[in-house]
């Protein structure tokens, strides 16, 4: 037969009705209920009511009543704080937004500045390099310069072909001639006896100018004299974009003779 200490059951009782009791109380407590004492059943309906009774039973049971009376929880769960917190990320977003703008322009600007700096650095390469092909071709045992000179359309223009036999190298300076555009650009071409043959400026077939009052030099990659002793002439004209290479089909601008 189980027994169990009067005092024993009410706190077990009490602990019940709390919410707080442990697994092995609560089987204590249902063991002392199933022997059918009448007196425990008392204690038991008595102990229910007198705990329903205190003040912060509510709370006791239900440990989120308590909460709920809290300020800052009633807040964190209203429908303000919801709207606030999606003010909150759209804010965020827009701050994510724009700092991204700002770090792709500047980014962009800086690309800018490196491209600038290595088209300087390209141009200062290739104006030493002119120079040091001029210097090369000045200081040639035999130097040949034919003066280009301007024509009709231009009777300002004016240009030299600087070259050297010895080293096989020339130079192209012109000046005073109209910038060139996408449409159309100039193109030097060595003529003898009605045969035109298209010169290379820096490895290209047209020459470029960007700034009329500028002197412009270029190198000459393939000019084909084998012989200074025949009648060679040069001619610069402006030819549009897409003409034909074998002949010149534009206007003289620039011509010399040997």
């Amino acid at each position: 037969m189980f027994i169990i200490d009067i005092e024993r059951f009410k706190a077990l009782c009490a602990l019940y009705f709390l919410n707080t009791i442990q697994p092995e109380e609560l089987e204590e407590l249902k063991s002392a209920l199933n022997t059918g004492d009448e007196e425990l059943r008392k204690i038991f309906n008595q102990s229910k009511k007198t705990v329903k009774d205190l003040p912060l039973f509510k709370e006791l049971i239900d440990p989120h009543r308590s909460e709920m009376r809290n300020p800052l929880y009633k807040f964190f769960t209203s429908s303000k704080f919801e709207k606030l917190r999606i003010k909150l990320a759209f804010l965020g977003i827009c701050i994510l937004f724009v700092s991204m703008s700002v770090l792709i322009f500047y980014t962009s600007q800086l690309f800018h500045e490196i491209n600038n700096i290595k088209n300087n650095l390209n141009s200062q390469n290739y104006e030493l390099e002119s120079k040091d092909e001029l210097l090369d071709v000045l200081q040639s045992r035999e130097m040949l310069t034919i003066n280009l000179k301007g024509q009709k359309i231009d009777p300002e223009g004016y240009g030299k072909v600087i070259w050297s036999p010895y080293t096989k190298k020339a130079l192209l300076q012109i000046a005073n001639l109209p910038a060139t555009n996408k449409d159309f650009n100039y193109r030097i071409w060595l003529v003898n006896n009605n045969n035109y043959f298209l010169l290379k400026a820096d490895n290209k077939g047209s020459i470029d100018v960007t700034n009329q009052n500028s002197e412009n030099l270029f190198k000459i990659n393939n000019l084909p004299i084998d012989n200074i002793n025949k009648n060679y002439s040069f001619i610069i004209t402006l030819e549009e974009q897409g003409s034909a290479y074998n002949k010149p089909e534009g206007p003289i601008y620039l011509m010399g003779v040997f």
